[in-house]
């Protein structure tokens, strides 16, 4: 029962040690996607809160985005036009797109990959077949 208590103690630590990581994969995630959409300046740094912060800036509009370190949840996505005042959008909901895209890309990507490589073994499967079978052809008609 001791051993189990430690396996789980250890699972759970590392576990939790994982969390940030995710955040910040996360938060690199975020800043491609930002620099994807023609942001510049962009940069990922910390709160006093101890959150995860990136910005950019592009045409005169600067972004904010603020995630949970433990979850990579965003907890703010603020935006401001060049006089410093709100811009009132449901941006949030498009970097989450933005990112769920990404994902669900590579993941079509690799799935791809792997059916290309399925295919390109049975059609060499099928050519040693074909192969065999030609020499067997040939020597019978010698």
């Amino acid at each position: 029962m001791l051993r189990h208590s430690k396996l789980f103690s250890l699972l759970l630590a590392g576990f939790l040690a994982a969390q940030p990581v995710f955040a910040q994969s996360m938060a690199d995630e975020i800043a491609l996607q930002m620099t994807q959409l023609g942001f510049v300046d962009v940069a990922i740094d910390g709160t006093w809160l101890g959150r995860v912060r990136v910005t950019g800036t592009r045409n005169g509009t600067s972004r904010e985005i603020i995630l949970n370190p433990n979850t990579g949840e965003i907890l703010r996505d603020l935006w401001l036009d060049e006089n410093g005042q709100m811009i009132a959008a449901d941006i949030t909901v498009s970097v989450k797109e933005a990112v769920t895209d990404a994902v669900r890309d590579t993941v079509e990507t690799n799935i791809d990959a792997r059916q290309d490589a399925r295919e390109d073994a049975r059609d060499d499967r099928q050519d040693a077949r074909d192969d065999r079978q030609d020499a067997r052809d040939d020597s019978n008609d010698e």
